[in-house]
């Protein structure tokens, strides 16, 4: 069931954020948010800086605090880089860090990892597992 005209309006996209839009959307917000959780989405650190987020990310609000950890080295062998690489990684979920590092380690000790992108995009098809990039690369051809 939609909700009647009187009480529903959509948001519409913005493709700069600004001052003004962010508060906008805010105050769409405040209808069934604390405003405590407001004022922690914008704070005046990104307010200053909303225009950094436009192409990032569509109806701009606010930023949020995400505790980050880091894994590593991780050695990775590909077409655009070479090296040991530590990555930091963004979550609330404990153990994550934890078992993504026994990843990296696991890894590592394996002889690192070798990628090359084929495609870059969005798509829904069904996935291929090859044995390795030169199968993954003759299957292309």
């Amino acid at each position: 069931m939609l909700p009647s005209d009187a009480n529903f309006t959509t948001l519409r996209p913005v493709r700069k954020a600004s001052v003004a839009s962010v508060a906008k959307y805010r105050a769409r917000l405040r209808e069934t948010a604390w405003q405590d959780d407001c004022d922690a989405l914008a704070g005046p650190v990104t307010m200053v800086n909303s225009d950094l987020f436009c192409a990032n990310i569509e109806n701009f609000i606010g930023t949020v605090k995400i505790p980050v950890g880091i894994i590593g080295p991780l050695p990775i062998k590909g077409l655009n880089t070479n090296g040991d690489f530590h990555a930091p990684m963004a979550t609330t979920e404990a153990a994550c860090v934890a078992f993504h590092a026994r990843g990296a380690y696991a890894a590592t000790r394996s002889g690192g990892i070798v990628t090359a992108s084929l495609y870059e995009g969005v798509i829904r098809t069904p996935a291929f597992v090859f044995n390795s990039l030169l199968d993954a690369g003759l299957f292309v051809e």
